[in-house]
């Protein structure tokens, strides 16, 4: 993919509009076509990363001091929560060992979409290779008929307490975008 289709692409994932919660309101698009909203709140950094699939790239939002990371993205070739819950389990092996639920799967309706959210706590392994204690939160979605997509929160006990009201009001703000 050319820089100039790349950077073109980036710019369609990512529409700025300011909201009125202080919140920075952030649509996530694929080919150009809108599939979701989520507000990131006030003084985090968004960043856009790729993945396996250039026309799914994840949006990455960092707290001010990066102690909590949170993505969300679209899952390819996933159409239910139970195959989304596979993909993600498959996803955190590889960043958190040792990964417990301290919260229960719980279904929910958040802005008309259907949402099932859980909490849990691990170690993730550093690029030192050592282990950090950390929490973790897991959101599926689905923003249309077969179509899911997923939130996942990572961050330390403390920076995760710290934020927590900010991490719910971000995974709440989830919205449908018609297409």
């Amino acid at each position: 993919m050319s820089c100039h289709r790349l950077m073109g692409a980036i710019a369609a994932i990512a529409l700025l509009v300011p909201a009125a919660s202080n919140a920075q309101q952030f649509t996530y698009s694929i080919e150009d076509r809108p599939q979701f909203s989520l507000e990131i709140p006030e003084g985090w950094t968004l960043q856009v990363r790729p993945s396996s699939d250039p026309r799914r790239p994840r949006l990455v939002a960092l707290a001010p001091a990066d102690d909590v990371w949170v993505g969300a993205w679209a899952l390819e070739k996933v159409e239910s929560f139970e195959q989304a819950k596979s993909y993600v389990s498959e996803f955190l092996e590889g960043l958190i060992g040792s990964a417990e639920a301290t919260q229960d799967w719980k279904d929910e309706t958040y802005n008309g979409m259907p949402v099932r959210h859980m909490a849990g706590k691990g170690t993730e392994i550093t690029e030192e290779g050592e282990g950090e204690a950390v929490e973790f939160k897991v959101a599926f979605f689905e923003f249309g008929p077969g179509r899911v997509g997923v939130v996942l929160v990572i961050g330390s006990s403390a920076a995760s307490a710290s934020h927590e009201a900010a991490l719910d009001a971000l995974i709440s703000s989830l919205r449908p975008v018609a297409s």
